[in-house]
């Protein structure tokens, strides 16, 4: 997209949350010295689904997240990125389209506010009404 579309919509709460994981993830992919295609496919499937083995009680469950990082060790990670990034990117503007939406508000809706329900879920069954308000209470205090 241009920057004139970006500076058009900059209003938009969608477009805010959407810039600031995609900086985030532009980030990381500076940081890593991989592209931004494979730190997205890295974090929304393989991160975040194996993060849901820290709620289980079994004392191996501090290894499965560094494990994850051996998805850079595969041969040709980059090139299977950019063909899983692509398929999502082509579900995610069919679906946009399906809901007479956008791209930006899908990318939201399916990859912050579903990871955040399904988090808040699951540290509700972990730790109960109580713990879950603490980290709900946490996460909107001021820094």
């Amino acid at each position: 997209m241009e920057a004139e579309y970006w500076l058009a919509n900059s209003e938009s709460f969608y477009h805010q949350i959407f810039m600031i994981v995609m900086g985030s993830l532009m980030g990381m992919s500076y940081v890593l010295g991989v592209t931004y295609k494979a730190v997205n496919i890295l974090v929304y499937f393989i991160f975040f689904p194996l993060s849901f083995t820290l709620f289980l009680k079994k004392p191996w469950r501090f290894f499965i997240l560094p494990a994850s990082f051996l998805f850079f060790a595969l041969p040709n990670f980059e090139s299977i990125s950019y063909k899983i990034f692509s398929i999502c990117e082509n579900f995610l503007h069919s679906t946009a389209k399906t809901f007479d939406s956008n791209y930006v508000v899908v990318s939201v809706v399916l990859c912050v506010y579903l990871p955040v329900i399904l988090y808040l879920t699951a540290i509700f069954f972990k730790n109960g009404i109580q713990g879950t308000k603490r980290v709900i209470l946490w996460l909107l205090s001021p820094i």
